[in-house]
């Protein structure tokens, strides 16, 4: 039971009617907060609902979010990284809250540190930058971060295996695995990540202005295809 609902739940955060929202705030030393909230539409909830009551027992009780093996999942070999809150609000809406040393730490592979997958430097006027940049090249190694469950999601619909399809040809396969839906589930969701900055905003690039803060919103499609690269930066002091 517990595979099968990783299994689905991945599956559901990555391609379907998933809202992710994601904020970080980011201090001059390159550690600070994150908070992360999942919202599952409830049609999508009664789907996974449905398709569990097919390959479990009756009297095991369906939830989407086990909060439990997910905080041990993100305390596992994480250092720097502190989990202060894993909490269900609604029955389809889970909060992950952590604080971080770096931006680094996120990524707790040498080996995705060494792609440079995120940076921060000093300048030398003494500001601050943040760099991200994730393609074809370097993914490998974000792909290394994976669990077993989520490289079993990844390995079927990530960027390696469908390497060479069109967008036209992708979605089509979408559709075939999710429903009729499915593309269109695809096509409307979004990543989006506000970076809030102890400090001056001076500069950013890839994503909109908001005081302070910068919202990166990154369409779910392009991460699963990277047939662009996906490059944001902000600087500030």
């Amino acid at each position: 039971m517990k595979y099968f609902q990783a299994f689905l739940l991945l599956s559901l955060l990555f391609f379907a009617s998933c809202s992710i929202q994601q904020e970080i705030f980011l201090d001059a030393s390159g550690g600070g907060e994150y908070t992360g909230t999942f919202r599952v539409s409830q049609d999508m909830a009664d789907y996974l609902e449905e398709l569990a009551s097919l390959t479990t027992s009756s009297s095991e009780e369906f939830t989407l979010f086990e909060t439990d093996k997910i905080k041990e999942d993100l305390e596992k070999d994480q250092s720097g990284v502190h989990v202060t809150a894993v909490t269900v609000d609604d029955p389809n809406t889970l909060r992950v809250a952590l604080t971080f040393d770096s931006l680094e730490s996120l990524l707790e592979s040498q080996e995705a540190q060494a792609a440079k997958i995120i940076r921060f430097t000093e300048l030398a006027d003494g500001s601050k930058k943040v760099h991200i940049r994730l393609d074809r090249e370097n993914y490998e190694h974000l792909d290394a971060l994976f669990s077993e469950e989520q490289k079993i999601v990844m390995d079927i619909f990530g960027p390696k295996e469908n390497e060479g399809l069109s967008e036209e040809e992708y979605l089509e396969m979408m559709s075939y695995a999710l429903g009729e839906q499915g593309s269109d589930l695809l096509r409307a969701s979004i990543i989006e990540t506000r970076v809030k900055v102890k400090g001056t905003l001076l500069d950013q690039k890839g994503g909109v202005r908001e005081g302070d803060t910068v919202v990166f919103r990154i369409p779910l499609l392009r991460f699963l295809l990277l047939d662009e690269i996906l490059e944001y930066q902000l600087t500030f002091r």
